[in-house]
């Protein structure tokens, strides 16, 4: 059982890493969430997702605007 969940860690962790880092544009009226529904991996929370960017982005606060480019991970 050990062996299984130390699989199981081990395989979150090599997707997540090769998850690819792309610049998103922040289009008018766009927020980080709206940003996370459509990029997040299917099974992936969203709130994780959003943490994510915003420590990808050394963000402290969730605000964005129109034509900020910031990185966000493509989901896989």
């Amino acid at each position: 059982f050990l062996l299984l969940a130390l699989f199981n860690i081990s395989v979150a962790k090599s997707n997540k890493e090769e998850a690819e880092i792309i610049d998103y544009t922040i289009s008018r009226g766009e927020t980080l969430w709206s940003i996370a529904e459509e990029n997040k991996a299917e099974k992936e929370d969203i709130r994780q997702y959003i943490y994510d960017i915003k420590k990808l982005n050394n963000m402290t606060d969730s605000a964005v605007y129109e034509g900020q480019i910031i990185q966000i991970k493509k989901g896989l």
